[in-house]
Protein backbone atom coordinates (compact mmCIF):
# COMPACT_ATOMS: atom_id res chain seq x y z
CA UNK A 1 0.00 0.00 0.00
CA UNK A 2 1.33 3.44 -1.07
CA UNK A 3 0.02 6.99 -0.72
CA UNK A 4 -3.76 4.75 -0.69
CA UNK A 5 -2.73 2.62 -3.65
CA UNK A 6 -1.80 -0.71 -4.07
CA UNK A 7 1.22 -0.94 -6.43
CA UNK A 8 2.99 -3.66 -7.32
CA UNK A 9 6.71 -3.95 -7.30
CA UNK A 10 9.24 -6.34 -9.89
CA UNK A 11 12.05 -7.84 -7.53
CA UNK A 12 14.78 -5.15 -9.67
CA UNK A 13 12.20 -2.20 -8.14
CA UNK A 14 12.08 -4.40 -4.09
CA UNK A 15 15.96 -4.26 -4.61
CA UNK A 16 16.78 -0.77 -6.02
CA UNK A 17 13.98 0.71 -2.69
CA UNK A 18 16.41 -1.40 -0.41
CA UNK A 19 19.46 -0.42 -2.18
CA UNK A 20 18.13 3.58 -1.12
CA UNK A 21 17.65 2.55 2.07
CA UNK A 22 21.02 0.61 3.27
CA UNK A 23 23.46 2.24 1.00
CA UNK A 24 22.32 5.74 0.37
CA UNK A 25 21.10 6.06 3.80
CA UNK A 26 24.33 5.34 5.50
CA UNK A 27 26.35 8.75 4.74
CA UNK A 28 23.27 11.10 5.62
CA UNK A 29 22.79 9.05 8.69
CA UNK A 30 26.87 8.91 9.81
CA UNK A 31 26.67 12.50 9.33
CA UNK A 32 23.49 13.05 11.32
CA UNK A 33 24.48 11.70 14.38
CA UNK A 34 27.86 12.93 14.04
CA UNK A 35 26.19 16.53 14.22
CA UNK A 36 23.91 15.66 17.32
CA UNK A 37 26.77 14.06 18.94
CA UNK A 38 28.57 17.44 18.64
CA UNK A 39 25.51 19.45 19.52
CA UNK A 40 25.13 17.50 22.47
CA UNK A 41 28.78 17.88 23.65
CA UNK A 42 28.70 21.57 23.68
CA UNK A 43 25.01 21.85 25.28
CA UNK A 44 25.90 19.89 28.34
CA UNK A 45 21.87 20.67 29.98
CA UNK A 46 20.77 19.23 27.02
CA UNK A 47 22.86 15.99 27.22
CA UNK A 48 22.40 15.94 30.72
CA UNK A 49 18.31 15.35 30.07
CA UNK A 50 19.17 13.09 27.18
CA UNK A 51 21.21 10.67 29.65
CA UNK A 52 18.61 10.92 32.34
CA UNK A 53 15.90 9.43 30.00
CA UNK A 54 18.21 6.88 28.98
CA UNK A 55 18.46 5.67 32.71
CA UNK A 56 14.72 5.96 33.07
CA UNK A 57 14.88 3.60 29.73
CA UNK A 58 17.79 0.73 30.69
CA UNK A 59 19.02 1.53 34.17
CA UNK A 60 22.31 0.49 34.27
CA UNK A 61 22.04 -1.72 31.88
CA UNK A 62 24.13 -1.84 28.91
CA UNK A 63 22.13 -3.97 26.85
CA UNK A 64 21.17 -2.98 23.00
CA UNK A 65 18.05 -0.91 22.86
CA UNK A 66 14.53 -2.69 21.37
CA UNK A 67 12.54 -1.14 19.33
CA UNK A 68 10.08 -0.65 22.18
CA UNK A 69 12.92 0.82 23.57
CA UNK A 70 13.53 3.07 20.95
CA UNK A 71 10.28 4.40 20.53
CA UNK A 72 10.23 5.72 24.54
CA UNK A 73 13.07 8.00 23.60
CA UNK A 74 11.54 10.90 23.11
CA UNK A 75 14.04 13.53 24.43
CA UNK A 76 16.49 12.03 22.00
CA UNK A 77 14.47 12.28 18.98
CA UNK A 78 13.53 15.89 19.51
CA UNK A 79 17.39 16.00 20.02
CA UNK A 80 18.16 14.48 16.69
CA UNK A 81 15.19 16.77 14.75
CA UNK A 82 16.90 19.71 16.35
CA UNK A 83 20.03 19.16 15.18
CA UNK A 84 18.71 17.97 11.21
CA UNK A 85 17.00 21.30 11.53
CA UNK A 86 20.02 23.30 11.96
CA UNK A 87 22.54 21.09 10.11
CA UNK A 88 20.28 19.70 7.45
CA UNK A 89 22.69 16.91 5.94
CA UNK A 90 20.96 17.19 2.89
CA UNK A 91 20.95 20.98 2.11
CA UNK A 92 19.30 21.50 -1.26
CA UNK A 93 16.73 18.72 -3.26
CA UNK A 94 15.96 19.73 -6.42
CA UNK A 95 12.55 19.19 -8.44
CA UNK A 96 10.73 19.84 -11.67
CA UNK A 97 7.65 21.50 -11.84
CA UNK A 98 4.68 19.67 -14.07
CA UNK A 99 1.99 22.85 -13.76
CA UNK A 100 2.10 26.54 -12.45
CA UNK A 101 2.71 27.06 -9.25
CA UNK A 102 1.75 30.00 -7.72
CA UNK A 103 3.40 31.10 -4.27
CA UNK A 104 1.39 33.64 -2.62
CA UNK A 105 4.42 35.07 0.09
CA UNK A 106 6.36 36.75 -2.90
CA UNK A 107 3.09 36.80 -5.62
CA UNK A 108 5.18 34.90 -8.28
CA UNK A 109 4.42 32.03 -10.55
CA UNK A 110 6.75 29.47 -11.39
CA UNK A 111 5.53 28.07 -14.60
CA UNK A 112 5.34 24.69 -15.64
CA UNK A 113 8.56 22.52 -17.28
CA UNK A 114 10.73 24.68 -15.44
CA UNK A 115 12.82 23.28 -12.39
CA UNK A 116 13.07 24.48 -8.75
CA UNK A 117 15.78 24.49 -6.27
CA UNK A 118 14.62 24.12 -2.54
CA UNK A 119 17.42 25.26 0.20
CA UNK A 120 16.27 23.01 3.08
CA UNK A 121 19.18 24.98 5.26
CA UNK A 122 17.67 28.11 4.57
CA UNK A 123 14.45 27.07 5.12
CA UNK A 124 15.06 25.64 8.25
CA UNK A 125 16.74 28.76 10.06
CA UNK A 126 13.94 31.01 8.34
CA UNK A 127 12.75 33.52 11.42
CA UNK A 128 9.26 33.37 9.94
CA UNK A 129 8.69 29.48 10.14
CA UNK A 130 10.82 29.31 13.73
CA UNK A 131 10.97 33.06 15.38
CA UNK A 132 13.49 35.33 15.82
CA UNK A 133 16.02 32.94 17.76
CA UNK A 134 16.29 30.48 14.41
CA UNK A 135 20.01 29.82 14.70
CA UNK A 136 19.65 28.56 18.93
CA UNK A 137 19.49 25.26 19.11
CA UNK A 138 16.37 24.26 21.17
CA UNK A 139 15.52 20.48 20.77
CA UNK A 140 12.08 21.56 22.75
CA UNK A 141 10.91 23.62 19.79
CA UNK A 142 9.67 19.79 18.50
CA UNK A 143 7.76 19.68 21.75
CA UNK A 144 4.11 18.87 20.83
CA UNK A 145 2.60 22.10 21.99
CA UNK A 146 5.34 23.94 20.41
CA UNK A 147 4.50 22.45 16.98
CA UNK A 148 1.04 23.38 16.54
CA UNK A 149 0.53 25.32 13.62
CA UNK A 150 4.08 25.12 11.92
CA UNK A 151 3.86 24.05 8.54
CA UNK A 152 4.81 20.83 7.16
CA UNK A 153 7.15 21.69 4.80
CA UNK A 154 9.14 24.19 7.38
CA UNK A 155 11.08 21.03 8.32
CA UNK A 156 12.77 19.18 5.03
CA UNK A 157 15.68 16.92 6.43
CA UNK A 158 13.65 14.21 4.72
CA UNK A 159 12.00 16.19 2.13
CA UNK A 160 8.37 16.38 1.90
CA UNK A 161 5.84 15.06 -0.09
CA UNK A 162 5.37 12.26 -2.48
CA UNK A 163 9.22 12.19 -2.99
CA UNK A 164 9.89 12.04 0.37
CA UNK A 165 12.87 9.77 2.06
CA UNK A 166 11.61 6.17 2.30
CA UNK A 167 14.38 5.67 4.70
CA UNK A 168 13.62 8.38 7.41
CA UNK A 169 12.29 6.18 9.61
CA UNK A 170 14.74 3.87 9.15
CA UNK A 171 17.42 6.27 9.86
CA UNK A 172 15.95 7.50 12.73
CA UNK A 173 16.36 3.98 14.67
CA UNK A 174 19.74 3.67 13.87
CA UNK A 175 20.19 7.38 15.23
CA UNK A 176 19.04 7.08 18.16
CA UNK A 177 20.24 3.31 19.06
CA UNK A 178 23.84 4.70 18.37
CA UNK A 179 23.56 7.83 20.31
CA UNK A 180 21.52 5.82 22.87
CA UNK A 181 24.43 3.52 23.15
CA UNK A 182 27.22 6.09 23.15
CA UNK A 183 25.68 8.72 25.88
CA UNK A 184 25.15 5.57 27.70
CA UNK A 185 28.56 5.14 28.56
CA UNK A 186 30.75 8.30 27.79
CA UNK A 187 29.99 12.24 28.38
CA UNK A 188 31.32 14.39 25.49
CA UNK A 189 32.61 17.38 25.15
CA UNK A 190 32.95 19.85 22.21
CA UNK A 191 34.61 22.84 20.94
CA UNK A 192 32.52 24.21 17.84
CA UNK A 193 30.59 23.14 15.09
CA UNK A 194 33.66 24.50 12.11
CA UNK A 195 33.35 25.46 9.25
CA UNK A 196 31.15 23.50 6.36
CA UNK A 197 30.85 22.90 2.78
CA UNK A 198 27.68 22.21 1.01
CA UNK A 199 28.47 19.54 -1.74
CA UNK A 200 25.56 16.95 -2.42
CA UNK A 201 25.73 16.84 1.65
CA UNK A 202 26.36 19.19 4.20
CA UNK A 203 30.01 18.28 5.56
CA UNK A 204 32.53 19.86 8.40
CA UNK A 205 35.79 20.61 6.68
CA UNK A 206 37.54 19.60 9.47
CA UNK A 207 35.68 16.77 11.00
CA UNK A 208 33.89 17.00 14.03
CA UNK A 209 36.21 17.24 17.40
CA UNK A 210 34.45 15.46 20.29
CA UNK A 211 36.27 14.14 23.17
CA UNK A 212 34.99 11.36 25.24
CA UNK A 213 35.26 10.35 28.75
CA UNK A 214 34.25 7.36 29.95
CA UNK A 215 31.15 7.46 32.62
Amino acid sequence: MLFGREIEFTDEQLREHIDSITIAGNDTTALVTAYTLVLLGLHHNVQEEVYQEQLSIFGTSRRNATKEDVQDMHCLERVIKESMRLYCVVPIVARNIDRDLYLPHCGVTLPAGTSAVVGSFAVHRSKVEWGPNADDFDPDRFLPERSVGRHPAAFLPFSYGPRNCIGRNFGMIIAKSIISSIIRSYKMDAQDIGSLKMELLLFPIKGHQVRLTKR
